[in-house]
């Protein structure tokens, strides 16, 4: 009789000391009777494999984004490209500006003259930072151009439809030459470019 008393209890008290000492203390983490102080829980290395396993299908995403990105820019015609770096210089070709616009001039019956450059304007359009998009720069550029004035619209349509990005800041004219139709016009301009 005592063994049936006696016996289960020490089996209980046995499993309920290997519960506390090794089992629980490995799902939940803590110091073990047995095995000192255990590391990582079974409950936290979950937890850990979950995080692992959200931050490997974040980067299997950024994975594919970026395939596709280089898809994308593969497939981008150069020729539209060109066109980017005509709308938005990375430089300042002060003298091909002087002969587009001559060109763009020529178009309207109009003649250049007295082209001013001036230095690069140092205030940026666009706050540029170490690492981050470049920063958008302007230079301004006067000249006279005489003609009539309907050359003068045909010549500033012309102008806004260049694919050189470029903005009238200023128009003046004189009224001297009205026998011949033909005036002279002074106009600053102001055109941009990545630094």
């Amino acid at each position: 009789m005592i063994k049936n008393i006696i016996l289960p209890i020490v089996f209980l008290a046995l499993a309920g000391g290997i519960y506390l000492g090794f089992t629980d203390t490995l799902i939940n983490g803590g110091d073990s009777i047995f095995f000192g102080n255990n590391k990582a829980s079974i409950v936290e290395l979950r937890a850990e494999k979950i995080a692992l396993e959200q931050a490997l299908n974040d980067a299997r995403k950024l994975e594919e984004t970026a395939a596709n990105l280089r898809n994308v820019i593969a497939g981008l015609d150069q020729n539209k490209i060109a066109r980017l770096d005509d709308f938005l210089p990375d430089s300042v070709d002060n003298l091909q500006l002087i002969v587009d616009i001559n060109n763009i001039a020529g178009r309207s019956n109009m003649t250049l003259g007295e082209v001013v450059l001036a230095d690069s304007n140092p205030k940026n359009v666009t706050p540029s930072s170490v690492g981050a998009v470049p920063a958008v720069e302007t230079t301004k550029i006067t000249f006279n151009v005489t003609g009539s004035y309907s050359e003068l619209k045909s010549f500033l349509r012309d102008l806004s439809n260049s694919l050189r990005l470029i903005n009238v800041s200023r128009l003046e004219f004189d009224t001297k030459d009205s026998e011949t139709g033909e005036y002279t016009y002074k106009v600053d301009v102001e055109t941009y470019w990545l630094k």
